[in-house]
Parts: structure tokens; C-alpha cells; sequence
């Protein structure tokens, strides 16, 4: 059995196996920004930004995977560990914009700072910013290739930059680097790769995966090229009274709030299946427990299949859908790309089983003496038609759901997390009823799969070319 030990002094390492993937996707659509990811964080307060640029060096000089390129060795691509100085040039956001423009215009920066190709070779593969709203009020704005960090361990990112500043501010030691690093971690799964220690999961994921596969019948508002690009979103926050009902159904099927969560969502877009079976893709931690506090790319997107009986219990369905997952995680470390390639019924090289992607974020929000910080993850594109990206904190629970504005408009959108609240509040009232009983009423049906165009029609109204998309469709490619 490989041992997860230090490389010390090593600068160049092998690809773990979701890298290799992404590189070679990257190859071939080497002027997309499809792979980038990017973060906010709001600083409410008296910011010294010279001590926050300081605690970002530092937060990086900690990582070697935020000072990684890739290059090509012997036609291998492999990671090589650079130095890297931190530039986090400061803006001015301008005077007298309402709180809502002010938002929309870091929005646009942030978008404009993750949006670029990175060049994977030359790097480096992430950009800083801060915007200056006053002087108590700042935004700290980061772009970063999914090569190096995914979107929970980004989460992890900024709450290291929050607690090297808090640690500086004070005149107090910073923590040790990690004792491993992600190259140690890729090393290790190479070596675990080569020697067939994963192969007995293989059999696990050709079950998971046999056709014929569930569509999801998801309605668009129009056709677009695949893939994608993200530029909206919309938030759900579930307050601490339905948080705690929420906590306490969990615990009666042992299970934890995200899970919780995803059998909701599993409910809730189960009604645009025809058989009620539908697959959606979860992001898994690889992440050994004995790396401790290392960051890198450790999420493993894997297509999870479900199944909703409507005569049963919403704790019925909890129940499945915890062991479902925790089958899942026993085989998460398989590269199911390898398998999914040679399904028939894939439509695009890139095109994903699911159209719908859900994955746990990690926590954006701190307070630090007279300092208050809130994140949020940003996504530049997307292969998927939704991103649901779930945020746990002490008291509520917030629900990212971002999308195409060319393929749903904001109205449809909204009415979906509005759905997905009223969901959530049948559930938390009514968890032993039969989940028929839960779902979206007959008499709301037209009004929530059909587009406004497609209603206008459908009232007799005159309206040229309404089309409503299916994500089960084919696509122009």
C-alpha cells in the first residue's frame, strides 16, 4: 500500500486523476474560460490592507498548489511549483452608488477578473483584487483556475487569508505550513492508480451507470451553444428556525443537513422526471484525513442516482438518498470519466449525465473584532444547466442557485428558488407524509415548466417562435 508521505524539496509532481481530466478538456477548448472559478468576500470594518496583502502571501507561500503551472515533460503534463509574489492592486469603487449598484458593479469586476484564459504553462493560475467602497467597507475579489482549488476548498482559501490577517493584526505567530502538500497527495494516487488499488469499484460504477440512463426533463427558455457561460444567480436563505427543524429530521435518519438538503432538491426536480428516477452530479472529497489543513482540487464530480417513490415518507426518501450517497463516497475516488466516455446516449464529448450539479460550499462568513466578513463563490461557466451550491453556517443555510441568463431568464429562476423554499417548508412541517403530498401542486404545473412566452402563447396571445428547450434535447454544438 502507498504511503501519503512529504516530498520535501520536490518542485514538480504528476497530475492527480480529476487534474489530468480537466487538463486534457482544457486542451481542447484552450480559449475557454469554462474551468474557472472565482470567490467575493465583503469586508464590513477598518481594513489595513497592507496586513491583508501580507496574509494572502502568506496564505500562498503555505500552498504550494496556489504557485502551480502545468507543463508538458515527455509529452507528460505534469504540476511544477513556481514563487510567487502576491499583487492585489486596490480600486475605488465609485462615490454614491445605491448598496443594490454598487453590488451589481463588483459583480462586473469580479466577473472581469475571473472571466480571462489563464495560460496553464506560464501562470500564475489566480488573480487578486481589492475594491475600496470607504474606508469601512472593502471587497476582496479572487479568480482562479479549478486546476488548482474547487469550490469547497476555496471556501477554505479565504478563511486562511482571514485568520493569517486576524493573527498578523495582532502580533501573533502564523501557523506551520502543512506537512503535506497536494503534490504528496498526487503522487500517492498515482501510485495507488497504477497499481489497481482502485479497481475493485469499477464493477460499483458500470451498476451505478447502466442504460438506459434517467433524463431529467428540464425546461429552458432558449437554445444555447454547449458549453455555457454563468452570469447570473440567484440566492434562497432559510432562516434558523427552519435550519434547526431541518437539523433535527437529520437526525432522525442519522444523517447531516446537506444531505438533507440534497433529498429535497432530489423531491424537488424529481417532477420533471417521467419514471421519478434522476441523476445529479455531486461534488466528493478525496481528501485524505491525513492531510489535515492542505487545500488543492479534491473534488471528484460523480453522477449519483436516485430514485423518489411518491407513496413514501420524506424520511423515507432521506433515508435512501443518505445511503445512496454513502455507497457513493465508499467509491468516490474512481475516475467514472473513463467510464462515462463510452455511454451511447452521450450527446457532447464534455456534455455531463445530469444537467443539474449540486455541491457543499464551504463556510464565507466570519467576524473578527470590529471586522465582519461574508463570501460567495463565483462561477464563470458552466457544463451543467443549474450550479446549486449549498452553504451551512451556525444559524441559516444559504442556497447558490447560478445559471445561464441566456438559457433561463431571472423570472423563471427566482420561481425556482421560491419552489424550492416552499419545498423546503412542506418538508420541515410534514415529514411523515407521502412526498406526493410535498410536491409542486397539479394546478401550479403549467405555470412552472413553461417559459413567459410559452404561457402567452398558450393564452392565444400573438407571440412569434415560442419554443421551450428540453434539456433532454439535443443541443446545437
Amino acid at each position: 500500500m502507498p504511503v501519503l508521505e512529504r516530498h520535501a524539496g520536490r518542485r514538480e509532481y504528476p497530475l492527480s486523476l480529476n487534474q489530468q481530466h480537466m487538463w486534457f478538456q482544457a486542451q481542447l477548448d484552450s480559449e475557454s474560460s469554462l474551468w474557472n472559478l472565482g470567490a467575493k468576500m465583503s469586508v464590513a470594518g477598518p481594513l489595513d490592507v497592507a496586513v491583508f496583502t501580507q496574509a494572502i502571501q502568506n496564505t500562498v507561500d503555505r500552498h504550494e498548489i496556489l504557485r502551480t503551472i502545468f507543463i508538458v515533460a515527455d509529452d507528460v503534463p505534469v504540476q511544477q511549483v513556481m514563487d510567487v509574489k502576491v499583487e492585489c492592486a486596490v480600486q475605488d469603487l465609485p462615490s454614491g452608488l445605491s448598496t443594490r449598484d454598487r453590488e451589481n458593479r463588483v459583480w462586473t469586476l469580479l466577473s472581469e477578473l475571473a472571466d480571462p484564459v489563464y495560460d496553464l504553462a506560464a501562470g500564475p493560475l489566480f488573480r487578486a483584487g481589492l475594491l475600496r467602497a470607504s474606508d469601512d467597507q472593502h471587497y476582496f475579489i479572487v479568480g482562479f483556475h479549478h486546476l488548482l482549488l474547487d469550490a469547497f476548498y476555496s471556501g477554505q482559501f479565504m478563511k486562511e487569508i482571514v485568520t493569517a490577517y486576524d493573527l498578523l493584526r495582532r502580533g501573533e505567530a502564523l501557523p506551520p505550513k502543512p506537512g503535506l502538500q497536494y503534490g504528496d497527495f498526487c503522487v500517492w494516487q498515482q501510485e495507488r492508480w497504477s497499481r489497481g488499488l482502485m479497481a475493485d469499484t469499477t464493477s460499483f460504477w458500470r451498476e451505478q451507470l447502466q442504460e438506459p440512463l434517467p433524463e431529467l426533463d428540464l425546461p429552458t427558455d432558449s437554445t444555447v451553444p454547449f458549453p455555457r457561460v454563468v452570469r447570473s444567480q440567484v440566492a434562497l436563505n432559510l432562516n434558523t428556525g427552519i435550519v434547526k427543524r431541518l437539523r433535527e429530521i437529520g437526525r432522525q435518519a442519522r444523517t447531516t443537513l446537506f444531505r438533507v438538503m440534497l433529498a429535497t432538491f432530489t423531491l424537488f426536480f424529481s417532477r420533471m422526471s417521467e419514471t421519478g428516477e434522476l441523476m445529479l452530479d455531486i461534488d466528493f472529497s478525496t481528501r485524505p484525513r491525513e492531510m489535515g489543513h492542505s487545500i488543492g482540487f479534491f473534488a471528484n464530480l460523480l453522477p449519483v442516482r436516485f430514485k423518489v417513490d411518491r407513496e413514501e415518507t420524506f424520511l423515507d426518501l432521506l433515508r435512501a438518498v443518505d445511503l445512496q450517497v454513502r455507497n457513493v463516497s465508499a467509491n468516490r475516488e474512481f475516475p467514472v470519466r473513463q467510464l462515462t466516455r463510452k455511454l451511447k446516449n452521450r450527446r457532447h464529448a464534455m456534455q455531463p449525465l445530469s444537467p443539474i450539479v449540486v455541491t457543499q460550499l464551504g463556510e464565507l462568513d466570519w467576524s473578527l473584532g470590529d471586522l465582519h466578513l461574508t463570501g460567495s463563490i463565483y462561477v464563470t461557466a458552466s457544463i451543467h444547466d443549474l450550479w446549486l451550491g449549498v452553504m451551512e453556517r451556525d444559524d441559516d443555510l444559504e442556497v447558490i442557485l447560478a445559471y445561464s441568463h441566456e438559457l433561463f431568464d431571472r423570472t423563471r429562476a427566482r420561481e425556482w428558488a421560491d419552489w424550492v423554499e416552499k419545498t423546503v417548508q412542506r418538508v420541515v412541517a410534514q415529514p411523515d407524509v407521502p412526498v406526493s403530498q410535498l410536491m409542486l401542486p397539479e394546478d401550479q404545473q403549467d405555470a412552472f415548466w413553461l417559459s413567459e412566452k410559452a404561457k402567452a402563447a398558450a393564452a392565444g396571445n400573438s407571440v412569434a417562435e415560442v419554443t421551450v428547450q428540453r434539456a433532454g434535447q439535443p443541443r446545437n454544438t
